[in-house]
């Protein structure tokens, strides 16, 4: 679990850093795009073996983390949102079980997102805003990146 932790928050960080929810394998293309075969074998131009988070990138996708935000894309320079984060986390915990209490007043069921800002929020790991609404599309600051983690690791007995 704490080798889980660890890859989480290195994952993270690359994200946070300009990486964006992703969706390639480990197959290259002629170009030297990635090739995924799980999605009728598009082609994701935006992501080359060349690129320095190839690797990581390719582990959080092989590892259930994250997705692509289309079967074509995967956006190495679009920001990471409240929603992409908890999602992660979700991912990561291998959540299936999610409690019924209701959510915030912006997160739709059927969204996406919306088992994991659930499951999020029924084990205090966000809090939203004071509105009732989570903003699910705002990006990530640093500050609320830092309250989610130390949440998710405190909810685990790690800190």
């Amino acid at each position: 679990m704490l080798k889980k932790i660890f890859s989480l928050i290195l994952s993270i960080l690359l994200v946070f850093n300009s990486l964006a929810a992703i969706s390639f394998s480990n197959e290259i293309d002629k170009k030297g795009s990635m090739r995924n075969n799980n999605f009728n074998d598009v082609v994701f131009s935006d992501v080359s073996k060349k690129d320095w988070f190839y690797d990581s990138v390719k582990f959080v996708y092989q590892n259930h983390i994250m997705k692509g935000i289309s079967k074509e894309k995967f956006a190495p320079n679009k920001l990471t949102t409240r929603a992409m984060i908890v999602t992660m986390l979700y991912r990561l915990d291998d959540a299936t079980k999610v409690l019924e209490k209701d959510v915030f007043s912006d997160v739709e069921n059927g969204a996406w997102y919306y088992d994991a800002v659930k499951w999020a929020s029924n084990n205090h790991i966000v809090n939203g805003y004071g509105n009732n609404t989570f903003r699910p599309n705002k990006n990530i600051t640093r500050e609320e990146l830092c309250k989610i983690l130390y949440n998710t690791l405190y909810i685990k007995n790690i800190v």
